[in-house]
């Protein structure tokens, strides 16, 4: 309680009687038999509280809610509440409707509260007792007459009452035992209903009952227990959500210019004393919904709250929406970043400004501009971050994606993971098409599918199944196999391919090269159905081109000079067959190569078997000659042994040479002659 309070009251008895056309009254004790002491009191009955209001011994000034209880022996038989009656000077006055059942000649008390501005809640300040009074009375048709408070009720049941002094305030009809009509503001306007009460000037209650319309030009269409406490406040209709607790359960509108179209227990405006800071704050209707915020708007629903300026919440149950959030629908859904959206579904909350959910079930975006599409606890943490849909998959990365999937987690800066399960981009542009259970933390390092993949290389591709690209740079395909295949190296290909390797280079699949599976070698097409104008090969030309080029050993500028190579050069090569080179004259093709080696094989081939023939010629003239000399060869014996036989003789006769006979003579020059024929072939004459 901010001071102490101090009232000071007294009842002056204005009793507003409207009687029954037909029916007589007399001094009596009962209905009907005219109206007596309090025991006996007519059932329509009202009266004036006025008092004093003072806080800490000084008047009070300014608008005040009031609430008065009235009380029996034992228990509390009515409350009602009085909001924003005007205190001048600490001068006040209440007009009391109560309900003639509760006075059946028992004692009765008058419990008051009072709360003012800067007060926290009600204040109680006394209790006392309620002493009878006299009644006034007034006959069918002179109401006008006897009753100076009620100048402009045109219709509808006597004990509507508008307050002295009024200024074109309207009554039109309504009213029962219970509840009447009262007006206390000037050009007010009560179409119907019951139990209806306008305070604020030009305010309309159209029907209903138990409405207050205490802003000025407020309006209440209908409905019951409503409240339009500030200026220019709508009310369309609706009611409480608990007749046991109308007050606190209704609609009201505690700011100006706010609107309520209907339900229950729904609230537009902060409802904190100040009717300007929450004011043109909406609420379609449902029930239990508050639209606190500036120009907050709640559609409908159940339970909803647009809290802050330009918080919307389209309907649903339980949603809250922030500052210039938005929430469309959907349960338990909270925009509290500003500029926030949750398009619907349950349990989502957005932390973060110009953040987004679409929808899904407890969904969590804490990073600003992040967006979830839908799924199940997805969360997008990082600042612009994006999560498609799927199940528990995280984007933490600045402007990281993942598309969908489950448990799936982006991050790094700029990472994407499309779907799958168990993938992970963790460095800088790294990117996980699918798959389960890869990895790519690598900046820009990719993988595209597969499982159990690892790029972890900057710039490093890994594909299929467990393929390790280790290094930057690295590219590594696995087959199916179970177990790794691993690139160690910078900048290498690696791929493991159990059934073989096969590249094409045209659309029909005719023309490529493949390692057979288990191979070492590539196989190229060469069938004779895929080839046509077919040109013979001048082989012997081809040997002697091919003898003329310098083959050399020598090393590519690309690689370490340890690293030779032996061949020719490609301008030389090129030169051999017209037509080679046409693939790119600075090329030597693999299949040419070897078709040019071929080719001077062939032409070898043919120069051999020349030489061969001339060599088995020769061979045989040798072999003639050989066997001529041979027998030369046994004649020159048969001489030699001759001459011997006449050296042999010339040796046993002694005789002087002078002494021989011709005959002698003839035999020693055979003999000479022989041994002349003899050396020379020894000599190798012939």
């Amino acid at each position: 309680m901010k001071g102490k309070w101090i009232p000071w009251g007294s009842m002056i008895a204005l009793t507003l009687l409207a009687l029954a056309a037909g029916l007589t009254h007399a001094q009596g004790g009962g209905p009907g038999n005219g109206v007596g002491p309090q025991g006996g009191m007519d059932p329509y009955s009202a009266f004036t509280y006025q008092g004093m209001l003072k806080r800490n011994g000084a008047p009070v000034n300014g608008l005040c809610d009031f609430r008065l209880r009235l009380y029996g022996p034992n228990n509390v038989l009515l409350g009602e509440e009085y909001p924003s009656a005007q205190v001048t000077n600490g001068l006040f006055t209440l007009y009391v409707q109560t309900f003639a059942q509760y006075f059946t000649g028992e004692a009765r008390w008058l419990e008051i509260a009072v709360k003012c501005p800067g007060d926290s809640g009600y204040v109680d300040v006394g209790t006392q007792p309620l002493l009878p009074v006299p009644y006034a009375m007034a006959l069918p048709g002179m109401r006008a007459s006897y009753d100076p408070i009620s100048p402009n009720v045109i219709g509808g049941y006597s004990g509507n009452s508008v307050r002295a002094g009024v200024v074109g305030a309207t009554i039109g009809g309504g009213g029962v035992v219970t509840a009447v009509q009262r007006i206390e503001a000037n050009y007010a306007t009560i179409g119907g209903g019951q139990g209806n009460f306008i305070s604020g000037a030009g305010a309309t209650i159209g029907g209903g009952g138990m409405n207050i319309a205490s802003g000025d030009a407020s309006t209440i269409g209908g409905g019951y227990a409503n409240q339009a406490r500030a200026a220019f406040a709508t009310i369309g209709g609706g009611g409480p959500t608990d007749m046991n607790n109308p007050s606190a359960t209704s609609n009201r509108v505690t700011d100006e210019y706010g609107t309520v179209g209907g339900g229950g227990g729904n609230q537009a405006g902060s409802n904190d004393g100040n009717p300007t800071n929450a004011t043109f704050a909406t609420v379609g209707g449902g029930g239990y919904n508050a639209a606190s915020g500036y120009a907050a708007t709640v559609g409908g629903g159940i339970g909803n709250n647009a809290s802050q300026s330009y918080a919307t919440v389209g309907g649903g149950v339980g949603n809250a929406a922030g500052n210039s959030a938005t929430v469309g629908g959907g349960a338990g859904n909270t925009a509290s970043g500003a500029y926030a959206t949750v398009g619907g579904g349950e349990s989502n909350l957005i932390t973060a400004t110009y953040a987004t959910i679409a929808g899904g079930y407890n969904i969590t975006v804490t990073g600003p501009y992040a967006a979830v599409g839908g799924g199940y606890q997805n969360e997008a943490s990082g600042p612009s971050a994006t999560i498609g849909g799927g199940w528990t998959n995280t984007a933490s990365g600045n402007a990281s994606t993942v598309g969908g999937g489950d448990a799936n987690k982006a991050t790094g800066a700029y990472t994407t993971i499309a779907g799958g399960r168990f993938n992970t981009a963790s460095d800088y542009f790294a990117t996980v098409g699918g798959g389960g259970g890869n990895t790519a933390s690598g900046d820009f390092a990719t993988v595209p599918g597969g499982i159990y993949n690892l790029a972890q290389g900057d710039f490093s591709f890994a594909a299929g199944r467990r393929a390790k690209a280790n290094n930057q740079g690295c590219f590594v395909w696995g087959d199916s196999t179970d177990a790794d295949v691993t690139c160690n190296n910078d900048d290498r290909w690696v791929a493991r391919a159990s059934g073989g390797v096969y590249f094409y280079t045209n659309s029909g699949l005719t023309s490529g090269v493949y390692v057979a599976a288990g191979g070492s070698s590539w196989n190229a097409v060469s069938s004779r159905a895929l080839k046509e104008n077919f040109a013979p090969v001048d082989t012997r030309q081809l040997l002697e081109r091919l003898a003329a080029i310098e083959i050399t050993t020598w090393n590519y500028k690309s690689q370490d000079p340890s690293i030779r190579h032996i061949g020719p050069m490609a301008e030389d090569f090129n030169t051999l067959v017209d037509g080679l080179g046409g693939e790119g004259k600075e090329y030597i093709n693999s299949l040419d190569a070897d078709g040019v080696a071929l080719a001077a094989i062939q032409g070898l081939y043919g120069l051999v078997q020349e030489k061969d023939a001339r060599i088995a010629e020769l061979e045989k003239r040798v072999a003639a000659l050989e066997a001529q000399n041979a027998a030369q060869q046994a004649q020159i014996e048969a001489l030699e042994a001759r001459l011997a036989a006449l050296e042999q003789r010339l040796g046993a006769t002694s005789a002087p040479a002078s002494a021989l006979p011709a005959s002698g003579l003839a035999l020693s020059g055979l003999a000479l002659a022989g041994a002349v024929v003899y050396r020379r072939r020894k000599g190798g004459g012939r």
